[in-house]
């Protein structure tokens, strides 16, 4: 088992920083700043198509790189990120499509907090890798 892995032992802290490699983030970070940068008018779009891949992305990312094998563990690395990403650009997205609904910035800033906590609690306690 690598140290990657989400272990029993591991503290709520060691979790959610697995959940979320650096890896992954830091390649999502890049394409924002790039994004940021743009006049394209579909740049947003382009940056939520960004997120939903690397999303799909770090599962595989996981699996090879760092020898998740559990596929549970694989999903929340998914979920967990794109749930992030979204939080991220919360604002941009309620001003382009919601015409600036404070609730859902506030609603996927709740949720990701939430998250955060209720995702220890699904993650088992036993050994997550694959016999």
């Amino acid at each position: 088992m690598t140290n990657s892995e989400i272990q029993a032992g591991d503290s709520a802290t060691d979790r959610l920083a697995k959940l979320l490699p650096a890896e992954v983030t830091a390649a999502y970070v890049s394409i924002r700043a790039v994004v940021e940068t743009s006049n394209y008018s579909y740049a947003l779009v382009l940056l939520l198509l960004s997120a939903a891949i690397m999303a799909i992305i770090s599962v595989f990312y996981v699996a090879r790189f760092k020898g998740i094998t559990n596929q549970v563990h694989r999903a929340l690395y998914a979920i967990t990120f794109l749930l992030w990403a979204v939080a991220l650009d919360s604002t941009r997205i309620a001003d382009r499509w919601l015409n600036f609904n404070e609730g859902f910035s506030l609603s996927i800033t709740i949720a990701t907090v939430l998250w955060t906590f209720v995702i220890q609690l699904a993650i088992p306690t036993q050994k997550l890798t694959s016999p």
